[in-house]
């Protein structure tokens, strides 16, 4: 089995920003109109902060996932994607510093914070990006799951791209009210999610639990508060619709994907057996 070269960097990493991560995710999910205060740069109404909260719970998932694994395989898309999201709120950040109450000490931390995780997880992703790692072995991943996972690829990649680059476009598209600004912050979240679907439906499905589950935890989240604040969405639009049958569908595979790798692992215990290695 092929373990990190240098474990106590990634675990160091990806623990620290998935603690900061939990954080965000909770105060969010449990303190929304906490949140509208706190980000004092955005207006973030209960609907925003908490759909925020489910883009950092996943985010929290993942990263503790990471720091728990030992082999790359496991440990470096999170990564990857841990410099993808942290970047790209240090560079929008720095588009739209006039948003910004430079005296106000929340503005301070964000700031501070989207500097210093790219620097730390920018050099890590650079350091091993170099050869394929190996995977836990066990069974592959079952050809529909990876179909499911380049279609997300698409789709949130696509998202993305959209929310950065043609922000207008996609406010006069998304299911509720939204500024410019707000959204053009859902794209690096987004492109995360993209990219880690892509990584993950190349590894065996023992790889991809701590993703899988990331993925259910989110699509579960998003629709609990898109239904708790339906009154937001008009029902005759199409991108309501989307919007549900997107997260819906997120929910509904991945939790059934949680559910059946439990069966598939220990099944790959019994025909792979342990190198006295313990890998999540």
């Amino acid at each position: 089995m092929e373990t990190a070269p240098h474990p106590l960097v990634h675990r160091f990493v990806a623990g620290f920003i998935g603690i900061n991560a939990g954080f965000v995710a909770a105060y969010s999910l449990v303190n929304p109109q906490g949140l509208d205060e706190a980000f004092t740069w955005a207006n973030l109404p209960p609907l925003h902060a908490r759909f925020v909260g489910a883009l950092y719970l996943w985010g929290t998932i993942v990263l503790v996932w990471a720091a728990l694994a030992r082999r790359r395989a496991v440990w470096w898309p999170i990564v990857v994607g841990a410099a993808i999201f942290t970047s790209s709120m240090g560079i929008l950040t720095a588009l739209n510093r006039r948003a910004f109450d430079w005296s106000l000490l929340p503005v301070k931390v964000w700031v501070l914070a989207y500097i210093v995780f790219p620097l730390m997880t920018l050099p890590l992703a650079w350091r091993y990006r170099r050869s394929d790692p190996a995977d836990a072995g066990g069974p592959d991943m079952p050809g529909n799951a990876v179909r499911i996972l380049h279609g997300l690829t698409l789709i949130f990649g696509l998202l993305g791209v959209g929310l950065l680059v043609v922000r207008s476009a996609a406010v006069s598209a998304w299911p509720w009210p939204v500024s410019d600004g707000v959204a053009q912050f859902y794209g690096g979240p987004f492109l995360t999610i993209a990219w880690c679907c892509w990584a993950y439906s190349r590894r065996s499905v023992r790889d991809c639990r701590g993703f899988a589950l990331a993925m259910a935890a989110l699509g579960l989240a998003v629709v609990a508060v898109s239904i708790k604040h339906r009154v937001l969405f008009d029902a005759g639009d199409i991108s309501t619709w989307l919007w549900f049958a997107l997260f819906g569908t997120v929910a509904v595979a991945f939790s059934y994907a949680v559910v059946r790798s439990v069966g598939l692992v220990s099944c790959a215990r019994r025909n792979y057996p342990s190198t006295g290695t313990s890998t999540p």
